[in-house]
């Protein structure tokens, strides 16, 4: 299953640099629940950028905002920083979209995500919000199935 995942966030990539956000939505929306279940931390956060860059794509900032949040706490508890061309890579897809946003409405969803953790040793599915869903706002939360620090 991890190769399956793997080779969706792969494809997820190659859709997100061609300009494909909703094809490489889907992609992300289906492995999104292995990655969560799987305990593999770098794999959850590869998702977790590329669901981020896909939100800042489909023009959902303060979703990716959150996304990156949350990304920001898996690799901060793992110590697993993210690799320097691949940050270069994802500033790309999120400068747009936190140049639209207010920056007092970034902060706060970069200060949600990172206070949301998968529950537990084997996180609920639901981690990884699943990408379908209309943007997350400060006054809307759709982060079920995370919890609180």
């Amino acid at each position: 299953m991890l190769g399956v995942a793997i080779d969706q966030q792969s494809l997820a990539g190659v859709h997100l640099r061609a300009g494909r956000p909703r094809e490489a939505r889907d992609l992300l929306s289906a492995m999104a629940d292995y990655a969560v279940s799987c305990g593999d931390p770098e794999l959850l956060a590869t998702t977790l950028e590329m669901c981020a860059a896909n939100a800042a794509q489909l023009g959902e900032p303060l979703r990716a905002a959150r996304l990156i949040g949350a990304m920001e706490a898996v690799r901060q508890k793992t110590g697993m920083p993210i690799k320097q061309p691949d940050a270069v890579e994802f500033e790309q897809y999120l400068a747009p979209a936190r140049a639209a946003t207010a920056p007092q409405e970034w902060d706060a969803e970069l200060r949600a995500g990172r206070a949301l953790t998968p529950a537990g040793s084997h996180a609920p599915r639901s981690t990884i919000p699943n990408t379908r869903h209309a943007p997350v706002s400060h006054r809307q939360d759709s982060s079920e199935g995370m919890r609180r620090r």
